[in-house]
């Protein structure tokens, strides 16, 4: 009897294993392309869809004014533990920088993600980024991979290809280019050899030196860069990330909550108390929450609840106490 097409079960698509096995099979390049998009995918999955939303984005007022303010003449260093917000952050000074109207200044963002980066392709990562960032600008440059070409793309490329972009949106505007790297992850950078973050460093002292500027973020930065023996020395401006205040948790919490359940008084800083204002670890409560009030058949959430919700596990997992 033969067999119907419908008869025979076929592999599934789109999963992981399978993105990766054929991956293998066409060769490491792809294989390393196709597991950086799958670690955003989970990183994007567990950020949760509010905060993918643009409506998710509460409270630092002072400091994205602050950063606004430096970058005109200064770079910034962004501090913080884990899950404090410093990609939220970029991604919001990127967004702001794109509409800003500044009297003396044309900013143009550039968003790069250094995790994970090994060292012999940290140029071409983020010249990958410029080029995709401007788009149409370079039509000379946009036909060409950086992140495929990998070490054998240096930090003279990198700093030929920035020319080329100031000089692409100088044609834009009779404002003054500044060129913002947003970067993601400096902590990276922290471990690769001295002479890499030296020439990472003298891209700011070039001839584009005068149209660039950063703001990086990290968790931990060796304090290295305070002496001046190191190639950051007097480079940065730190300014050290802290946790939402209650008010702003009341606005990043009442959101999720308001269409669903009601909460009682006095638990937005119950929450607050227990992460320290932590987004991430805010996020985390939230899900545990929402997950516990349908189990007991009720309608809002009391003290009691967030009370029993211990601590957090590696990931930000919230453990519910027996």
């Amino acid at each position: 009897m033969k067999r119907r097409s419908s008869d025979v079960k076929a592999p599934a698509r789109g999963g992981p294993a399978a993105l990766m096995g054929a991956a293998r099979a066409v060769g490491k390049g792809l294989a390393r392309r196709i597991r950086a998009s799958l670690n955003r995918r989970r990183k994007a999955d567990a950020r949760g869809p509010w905060e993918l939303d643009r409506g998710g984005f509460v409270g630092r007022d002072q400091l994205i004014a602050r950063v606004l303010s430096t970058i005109h003449n200064n770079s910034i260093l962004l501090t913080g533990e884990e899950g404090i917000g410093k990609t939220s952050i970029l991604r919001e000074l990127e967004r702001r920088l794109r509409t800003i109207d500044d009297p003396a200044y044309l900013f143009f963002p550039v968003y790069i993600d250094l995790e994970a980066t090994p060292e012999n392709r940290l140029f071409a990562t983020a010249g990958d980024a410029v080029i995709r960032a401007v788009g149409g600008l370079c039509p000379d440059s946009a036909g060409h991979d950086r992140a495929i070409r990998g070490p054998d793309y240096d930090h003279r490329d990198l700093a030929g290809d920035l020319r080329r972009v100031v000089r692409a949106l100088g044609t834009t505007s009779s404002k003054m280019v500044r060129l913002v790297l947003l970067i993601d992850g400096i902590d990276e950078v922290d471990r690769y050899h001295q002479r890499t973050t030296q020439r990472l460093r003298g891209l700011f002292m070039a001839r584009v030196a005068e149209n660039l500027v950063m703001v990086a973020s990290g968790c931990e930065i060796s304090r290295e860069w305070e002496r001046e023996g190191s190639p950051w020395y007097n480079f940065f401006e730190e300014l050290p990330l802290t946790g939402l205040c209650r008010e702003d948790v009341e606005r990043l919490v009442n959101p999720l909550f308001g269409r669903r359940v009601k909460l009682d008084e006095g638990v937005a800083e119950r929450i607050t108390a227990k992460t320290g204002g932590n987004p991430a670890l805010i996020h985390s409560y939230c899900r545990a929450l929402l997950r516990r009030s349908p189990r007991h058949n009720r309608r809002h959430i009391t003290l009691a609840d967030v009370d029993a919700l211990g601590g957090t596990g590696e990931k930000g997992s919230v453990h519910t106490r027996p």
